[in-house]
């Protein structure tokens, strides 16, 4: 199972300017500090680089409120940006990226805007929580548990402590996978009904337009020089006037096959 090796924060909250980092061996198990210390804004810098979209659920009125807002004491301006860099360690392969240390990334600027990293390249969301996912690592389940869950598992439903356990054991990545490829399938499904419709319509004229002409007529018209040759095949047994007519539909575009099956 992946753990946290190291966290650094920029401009992330409380933190200000420079890069605070911290270092979290494997078995580490608390964060203490004096109240206001910024200890749970630890917490919500994990949520904020597993890629938590609720910025309510960090603590916050909007995406701006997570950057530094500045400090007049210390001489500080506020930040245009915050970023979050996780390290996990890799080392038993959970994670399907050959490296084993991974590293993943999020900053956010003031007009909301997100950028996320792995290993120093930009991807996109999707694709660094799917990676996430793979070792069950996501800012929605289990692995971070905020103030004041603990004690609220002791009045939840039956069915809401199911959901959680299966949370844990991966069941529910399993379920979300299921219920994407059957929304796939149902799209698909209603491509493939769209488009056998339009093969049916194009069917119809097909049988409409052998249904006004002679046997095999349509069969020869494989080419300009096959509607040349039978015209002139058919001005042979009408009058001149007729085929000068005929000619005339022809060159100008109105010709058509009925004009032909009526003579």
């Amino acid at each position: 199972m992946p753990y946290i090796k190291k966290i650094e924060l920029r401009g992330f909250k409380s933190f200000g300017p420079k890069t605070v980092k911290i270092n979290l061996d494997k078995g580490f198990t608390v964060i203490t500090g004096p109240n206001g210390s910024g200890k749970t804004n630890i917490m919500d810098a994990a949520l904020f680089a597993l890629g938590e979209l609720s910025t309510r659920r960090m603590r916050a009125e909007n995406a701006a409120k997570l950057i530094f807002h500045g400090s007049e004491k210390a001489g500080l301006q506020k930040g245009k940006k915050a970023k979050v860099i996780i390290q996990f360690d890799n080392s038993e392969g959970t994670m399907p990226v050959d490296t084993l240390t991974v590293t993943v990334s999020r900053e956010v600027f003031r007009n909301g805007q997100s950028v996320y990293r792995l290993n120093g390249r930009r991807i996109s969301r999707t694709h660094i929580l799917e990676i996430l996912s793979m070792a069950a690592i996501g800012s929605s389940s289990q692995n971070i548990i905020p103030q004041g869950t603990i004690t609220r598992l002791t009045d939840i439903t039956p069915m809401e402590r199911r959901r959680i356990i299966e949370d844990l054991i991966g069941i529910a990545q399993y379920d979300s996978e299921k219920a994407d490829a059957e929304n796939k399938l149902r799209t698909a499904d209603i491509s493939i009904r769209t488009a056998m419709g339009r093969i049916d319509e194009v069917q119809k004229r097909v049988d409409d337009l052998e249904t006004f002409n002679p046997p095999g007529f349509v069969s020869r018209l494989l080419g300009m020089g096959d509607l040349e040759a039978l015209l002139e095949k058919a001005t042979e047994a009408i009058t001149q006037e007729e085929a000068e007519d005929l000619q005339k539909k022809f060159m100008s575009g109105k010709f058509n096959l009925i004009d032909l099956h009526e003579l």
